[in-house]
């Protein structure tokens, strides 16, 4: 109770231009439990949040004062501009009202992003965000964990050829708003526990510790989504190699690892080889190579034609440039694409993404410079995008996940001794490496 009574007095005291963000973090929940609204009105609440998301993130990360000319890299302008380019154009091409939401949908992100590099340049700031989300994830993975023990809410029925079931949804459109929740408080007690490592710091229960990697992998297995098994899996890798040097983590291998590798063949296993048994019957040759990734690589392949025969420069630059119809260009930079990779090659074409991937390079060694906690939650957050990005669009459709991971990929293009500048310790021009 103490420490939500001083997030309460810090939250009070936070600016506008700050509130307004986590409030849509803590709203967010339950908007998106109005998300069949759009059905029967013009605009629903996310759909209204959203554009809201887009005006303010605009406004302050225009009026916020940065950090020096060259705090954005190149590689982030040189994505972010042919991305806005080509959307705009197609967005002019469809002619419609329906064409202008969609290109403020996805340029959200981009705008949302250079806004948080903006705000996010604070321990203080970062620590009452990261406490936001927690508070923000109360209701949501309350719901879901009352379907996996008591009775489902709502649920989507799975074929056989994606591991047959149901896939828990509750009150949300999709798995995504629990995804969301259950990869980001995941992500936050990593960073937690790798804090609870430096000395003098609170120590982290071995019981506790095992409590969570227990909870997460029921609410991922409920949740029956292959990324997020593997994006689960890469978190407690990540914080086991983060701390590997450190005696309490050899530790808590032995208390939590072993008894989790007995399990596992019982428990775990049988739920991972049904859920990717598709997969494994093409690799061996016993089904079609089509039905992996649930027929994802049937649509690249046939988005790619179409891109084989596209104009030299729309594929260097993006298929806006290039006489195809509008319709044609809209699913090919849209999220039906199911991977960031796909959707930026076509939306920025070969110099986009290459740009893009830069970009992720950039914010990966700009963590190389924050002590291990930080520079555990920026690398790790890199991470993770970039494994979502395979199969869907982490970039623009994740939720408040996207939230979480941009807040902390915001960090590395800030100045790491600013950063830390409230806690006394920038000495001699560089900052402690905990």
């Amino acid at each position: 109770m103490q420490r939500l009574k001083q997030w309460r007095r810090w939250f009070s005291k936070q600016p506008w231009s700050y509130k307004w963000f986590l409030w849509l973090v803590l709203l967010r929940p339950i908007i998106d439990v109005f998300w069949y609204v759009k059905e029967n009105a013009l605009f629903s609440p996310l759909q209204l949040a959203g554009m809201l998301t887009f005006f303010f993130s605009l406004v302050y990360s225009l009026r916020l004062p940065g950090q020096g000319k060259g705090q954005f890299p190149l590689s982030f302008n040189l994505f972010a501009g042919l991305l806005v380019m080509n959307l705009l154009l197609i967005s002019v091409e469809l002619g419609s009202a329906s064409g202008l939401i969609r290109f403020v949908r996805f340029i959200t992100p981009v705008i949302l992003f250079a806004y948080l590099v903006k705000v996010m340049k604070s321990e203080e700031r970062f620590h009452g965000f990261l406490f936001t989300f927690l508070i923000s994830s109360i209701f949501p993975l309350a719901m879901l964990y009352y379907e996996t023990v008591f009775d489902p809410i709502s649920y989507v029925e799975l074929s056989e050829s994606r591991g047959g079931g149901y896939r828990l949804t509750g009150l949300y459109a999709d798995l995504f708003n629990y995804m969301s929740y259950l990869i980001g408080d995941l992500l936050i007690f990593g960073y937690i526990f790798v804090r609870s490592l430096r000395p003098g710091s609170t120590q982290i229960g071995v019981l506790k510790i095992a409590a969570v990697v227990a909870l997460a992998v029921v609410g991922i297995a409920g949740l029956k989504h292959q990324a997020s098994w593997i994006v689960t899996l890469f978190i407690i890798v990540s914080v086991v190699l983060t701390g590997f040097n450190h005696q309490r983590v050899k530790s808590y291998m032995v208390f939590i690892g072993f008894p989790l590798l007995l399990l596992a063949p019982v428990l775990i296993l049988p739920k991972v080889e049904t859920l990717f048994a598709k997969e494994i019957k093409a690799y061996t040759g016993e089904a079609d190579s089509d039905r992996i990734l649930n027929g994802r690589l049937i649509r690249w392949e046939r988005h790619f034609s179409v891109w084989e025969d596209a104009s030299t420069i729309s594929k260097f630059f993006g298929v806006s440039l290039d006489g195809m119809p509008a319709q044609q260009k809209n699913a090919m930079t849209g999220g039906g694409m199911h991977s960031d990779y796909v959707r930026f090659l076509f939306a920025a074409g070969i110099v986009g993404l290459i740009a893009f991937l830069l970009f992720y390079l950039r914010v990966y060694v700009g963590g190389r410079k924050y002590r291990k906690p930080e520079k555990f939650f920026i690398v790790t957050s890199v991470g993770i995008m970039c494994l979502y990005s395979v199969t869907s669009n982490p970039f623009g459709s994740s939720g408040s996940l996207m939230f979480l991971l941009f807040s902390g990929m915001a960090l590395s293009l800030n100045n790491s001794k600013l950063f830390y500048f409230g806690t006394n310790n920038v000495t001699k021009g560089k900052v402690e490496q905990a």
